[in-house]
């Protein structure tokens, strides 16, 4: 679900995801200096780890560099956001996409870019489920529709009513 955002009670939760690999807990970095030192690093090591490969003479390397580049450069975006959202202060809950996972993605056409989205499944409340103590509903056309939409969802989980909000920040049509 784009434009949502989960806090957790996220102490229950330490330690939990780090086995798998797959699903972390990710502060969000709202500092453009730090964003252009980190986007500056993943440049700079980009192209000496490419050029490496090129030296080796590595079997079918274009392919391979380029999985292996995806893989590492997506793990970065869910950490960067734009300063003005920094009030929120979010922690997001991550799921690195696994090769089983491609055929469920979704893909819309936006006006100027598309997006691709994995459709969001988490279990029920409870102990094993995701301990979720609020939801931000982002900027978005319709604010308030969507905000009772992420409710009822949550409800239909088990979670009860009352944990999701909407973003105070200004909805900018992309």
């Amino acid at each position: 679900m784009a434009g949502e955002k989960m806090g957790t009670q996220s102490e229950s939760w330490r330690g939990t995801f780090l086995v798998l690999r797959i699903l972390w807990l990710q502060r969000v970095n709202y500092d453009p200096e730090t964003h252009a030192a980190v986007a500056k690093e993943a440049a700079e090591a980009t192209l000496r780890f490419y050029s490496e490969g090129l030296k080796e003479g590595l079997d079918d390397w274009d392919n391979v560099f380029l999985e292996c580049w995806d893989y590492t450069l997506t793990q970065l975006a869910p950490m960067v956001k734009d300063p003005g959202f920094a009030v929120e202060q979010e922690i997001r809950l991550v799921h690195q996409l696994q090769q089983p996972e491609f055929s469920q993605l979704k893909v819309r056409q936006r006006k100027t870019m598309m997006s691709r989205h994995l459709p969001m499944r988490f279990p029920s409340a409870g102990p094993l489920g995701v301990p979720i103590s609020k939801v931000i509903v982002g900027p978005c056309r319709h604010r308030e529709i969507t905000r009772i939409s992420v409710d009822t969802l949550l409800r239909t989980h088990g979670y009860p009513s009352g944990l999701v909000v909407s973003s105070q920040r200004p909805y900018q049509e992309m």
